[in-house]
């Protein structure tokens, strides 16, 4: 048996499909496009359980948008990048309760640094997509998140 920690921690598929087909691929995915963002699913295809090994598209855009959300307490803002006028108003939304955002990054901050990297406290997760032609990582330290 594995715990929800060391499962999301070492990125292990089969808890994470277990999560998906008890939450449901239809509800995550409506919840993601209440949050704006825009799964790119196989034409007409129904979204199912391969959204949550990477078959779905999705921008690294929107998935550090969706960070922002873990970082702040289940509030996503929006994103800025420094082009922007320094009073330009900020919209928020809720994607989670500050409890479940609280779990996620105390799971997170958990992580181990690669090889030679310094712990620092920050909160980061990897990933690839599906056939692993794209790697990801994004991560926050209270302050920023990053998306690479």
């Amino acid at each position: 048996d594995v715990s929800i920690r060391q499962a999301l921690q070492l990125s292990l598929n089969v808890p994470a499909i277990r999560v998906l087909d008890a939450v449901g691929p239809a509800r995550l995915t409506a919840r993601f496009r209440q949050a704006g963002v825009n799964l790119v699913l196989p034409l007409n295809e129904a979204p199912g359980l391969a959204i949550g090994l990477g078959g779905a598209g999705v921008t690294l855009r929107d998935l550090v948008q969706l960070y922002t959300g873990l970082a702040n307490g289940g509030k996503m803002h929006t994103l800025h990048d420094g082009t922007e006028p320094a009073n330009a108003e900020r919209t928020t939304a809720t994607i989670l309760d500050d409890q479940a955002a609280w779990q996620i990054n105390d799971i997170l901050s958990g992580v181990k640094p690669p090889e030679g990297a310094m712990q620092r406290g920050i909160a980061y997760k990897t990933g690839t997509s599906y056939g692993y032609r794209d790697a990801w990582s994004v991560g926050f330290d209270g302050r920023y998140v990053l998306g690479v």
